[in-house]
């Protein structure tokens, strides 16, 4: 990973440092749960490509959320 964009409240761009030879690969992505006790979750969004991933974050209201901390793993 190259660099991650923040793209608004709870939207993000995760950037490859070399491209994948397609967008066929995988994420996995966990939040930190709120301090609250609130449900966090997060999925994929957008269309990716070889050199980008889009991913957001929401709460259990559904409104985009900027968690403390977001882990994401890549699988070609």
């Amino acid at each position: 990973v190259s660099s991650i964009t923040d793209d608004g409240t709870g939207q993000y761009r995760v950037n490859f440092t070399n491209a994948m030879p397609d967008a066929n690969y995988s994420l996995t992505m966990s939040v930190q749960e709120d301090v609250g006790g609130g449900a966090r979750y997060c999925n994929g969004r957008g269309t990716w490509t070889s050199s980008t991933a889009y991913i957001e974050s929401r709460n259990s209201s559904a409104s985009y959320i900027d968690p403390q901390y977001f882990w994401v793993s890549v699988f070609r």
